[in-house]
């Protein structure tokens, strides 16, 4: 992708709209907050990471969980280039914050 570097949020979310629609990252992201992956619940992290595995997998993305804690796991996807250009990591985190006394 020659000129990543120039490009601006506009450019990134066309080229993101040439993949993936609008609705179904809104449906993917619904998903995944519904998932309770905050402290003091049984298995913290461990579905939310299944359901992003799951996701990679539909996608063919090789996918795996790696346990880091007792209820947390990493989730490790890899999609292979050609060899020949520079390799990109992406990082974030699963653990959110509890509702409180948040209504529904």
């Amino acid at each position: 992708m020659k000129g990543i570097k120039n490009m601006n949020r506009n450019n990134v979310l066309h080229l993101l709209s040439s993949v993936i629609s609008e609705k179904e990252i809104i449906d993917c992201i619904g998903e995944l907050v519904k998932i309770k992956s905050y402290q003091g619940v049984e298995n913290q992290e461990t579905e939310a990471a299944e359901y992003i595995c799951r996701l990679f997998e539909s996608e063919g993305i090789e996918s795996g969980l790696v346990p880091v804690a007792e209820g947390r796991c990493n989730v490790i996807g890899k999609i292979k280039g050609n060899g020949k250009g520079k390799t990109l990591l992406l990082t974030g985190h699963m653990d959110t914050v509890p509702p409180y006394d948040m209504p529904n």
